[in-house]
């Protein structure tokens, strides 16, 4: 058990078919409307070899394959049309490599529910 008595996990553990992940090993972001980056955790930033001063306020698709960008494209898309979407992609680290993540991605909204943005979480897939 880890502070406050909640559990801790060595990895990834399957529960009903599902994956059940560690906080230690997901990764969250934030996205404004225009997909320019707000937040980047420090599991986010290992993840892509990036700090968060590199990241921020640059535009996501910047860190995305080329041959990629339009799928990666269309999520951002769905998400802002308020979608909850999970999937894998490619993401180009600071060292020029390539790295499969898992995601999620979903609508952030303000208190008028208008969608302003997507957040979500990432994890070495």
């Amino acid at each position: 058990m880890a502070a406050g008595g909640l559990p801790t996990h060595d990895g990834p553990s399957v529960e009903g078919g599902n994956v059940i992940r560690s906080s230690e090993e997901l990764g969250a972001y934030a996205l404004d409307a225009q997909g320019k980056v707000l937040l980047a955790s420090p599991v986010a930033e290992s993840l892509s070899g990036w700090d968060f001063s590199d990241l921020r306020h640059h535009h996501y698709l910047e860190y995305v394959p080329p041959e990629l960008a339009s799928q990666v494209k269309e999520n951002f898309e769905r998400a802002m049309n308020g979608e909850r979407i999970e999937g894998a992609v490619q993401i180009v680290t600071a060292d020029g490599s390539q790295v499969g993540i898992g995601f999620t991605v979903q609508p952030d909204k303000d208190a008028g529910e208008t969608v302003i943005g997507v957040s979500g979480t990432v994890w070495l897939d």
